[in-house]
C-alpha cells in the first residue's frame, strides 16, 4: 500500500489560487507560489521548493507555503524531519490545517513515529471526516502498529468512499483480514483479486501465503513452486526494475515459508540492496515488517543485519 497525495496535478495552481490559506495578498508571495507549483507540475524539484524558500522569507505566516515545502521535502527528497518541521510551522499559523496534518503524519510514518503518525491522521480526520486520503493513511498505520482489525475498519471505510485510492484494492481487503487471522475470508477475496486481473503476482503472492498461514505448508507447496516460477521469469523479462524488485523479495518470502532460512535472507538482501538510493524507505524493508511470511526471521540477527548492519 503506497498512497500519495501530491501537489503536481495540472489544475493545483488554481487550486492554489483558490485555497483560504494562502492569506497572502502579497504579489511576490502569489508569483512564487505559482511559480513553485508550476515547477512541481514539471518535476523540478529543488525549483519548486527554492521558490517555496523565498515566499516564506517574504512572508513567514504563510501556511500553506510551508506545508507544501514540507510535502515536497518528504515525497521527493527524503528529507522526513525537515518537512515535519514545516509542517510544525504551518500547523501552528493554523490549527484547522487539515492537509497539513495529514502530511506530517506521512512523513512520521516514512520515519516510523507510527504513535505520532496515527496522532496526526487522527487529527486531520476530526477535521475533515471526508477526508479519504488520511483514513487510507490510517489504515496503513494501523497495519504497522499490529491493529488489524482497526486497519481492516479504516480499509473498508476508504473502500466504500473511494476504492480506487488503492491500487490494488481487492487484494487489499484480502490482506488486512489475512493478517487479522481471517483466513477464508482473505482467500475469497484474493480469489476474487486474481479473477479480476490473473497476472497480478501481488495477489498470488498473498494467496500463496495466505493458503501457507490457512491450510499449512503441503497445501501451500504447489502454489509456492508455480508462483516461483513465474517470479523468476519476471526477473529475466521484465523491463521495470520495480517489478523486478518485488519478484525477488517475493522469491524470499516464499523461501521463509518453506523454511530455507539462507535464501530466503540473501533474497531479502538482495531486494534491500537494488532499493538503496531511492528517496522513498525501503519496500522490502516495510514490508518484511508485516508479511507474516518473515514471522520467523525477523528476531534473526542476519534479518537485522540486512537493515542496520553497524548494529
Amino acid at each position: 500500500m503506497g498512497q500519495s497525495e501530491s501537489v503536481e496535478s495540472a489544475d493545483e495552481v488554481q487550486e492554489m489560487m483558490a485555497d483560504t490559506r494562502v492569506k497572502t495578498t502579497d504579489e511576490r508571495v502569489l508569483s512564487l507560489l505559482r511559480e513553485s507549483q508550476e515547477s512541481a507540475r514539471l518535476g523540478h524539484i529543488v525549483a519548486a521548493i527554492r521558490s517555496l524558500d523565498q515566499a516564506v522569507e517574504i512572508d513567514p505566516c504563510c501556511a500553506w507555503a510551508w506545508a507544501h515545502r514540507g510535502d515536497l521535502r518528504y515525497q521527493h527528497l527524503g528529507q522526513h524531519q525537515n518537512a515535519v518541521g514545516d509542517f510544525d510551522r504551518a500547523i501552528q499559523l493554523d490549527p484547522s490545517y487539515a492537509w497539513a496534518f495529514a502530511h506530517r503524519g506521512a512523513a512520521y510514518e516514512r520515519l516510523d513515529r507510527f504513535d505520532n503518525a496515527l496522532e496526526d491522521f487522527k487529527r486531520a480526520l476530526e477535521l475533515k471526516p471526508d477526508y479519504t486520503w488520511a483514513t487510507a493513511m490510517l489504515c496503513r498505520v494501523y497495519q504497522f502498529l499490529g491493529r488489524y482489525e482497526d486497519a481492516l475498519a479504516a480499509l473498508e471505510n476508504v473502500v466504500e468512499q473511494d476504492a480506487t485510492i488503492f491500487p490494488h484494492w481487492r487484494e487489499e481487503r484480502g490482506l488486512m483480514r489475512m493478517l487479522a487471522g481471517r483466513y477464508e475470508e482473505a482467500d475469497l477475496f484474493f480469489r476474487i483479486a486474481i479473477e479480476a486481473d490473473p497476472k497480478d503476482r501481488f495477489a498470488h503472492y498473498n494467496f500463496t501465503l495466505n493458503m501457507f498461514l490457512w491450510r499449512g505448508l503441503e497445501e501451500a507447496r504447489p502454489h509456492i513452486h508455480k508462483l516461483r516460477e513465474e517470479l523468476r521469469s519476471l526477473i529475466q523479462t521484465s523491463p521495470d526494475s520495480r517489478v523486478v524488485d518485488r519478484s525477488i523479495y517475493e522469491l524470499g518470502g516464499l523461501a521463509a515459508l518453506e523454511g530455507d532460512t539462507d535464501q530466503a535472507l540473501r533474497y531479502l538482501r538482495e531486494a534491500y540492496n537494488r532499493e538503496q538510493g531511492l528517496v522513498l524507505l525501503s519496500p522490502a524493508r516495510k514490508r518484511s515488517r508485516v508479511d507474516p511470511a518473515w514471522a520467523t526471521l525477523r528476531g534473526h540477527d542476519r534479518y537485522r543485519e540486512i537493515f542496520d548492519p553497524e548494529n
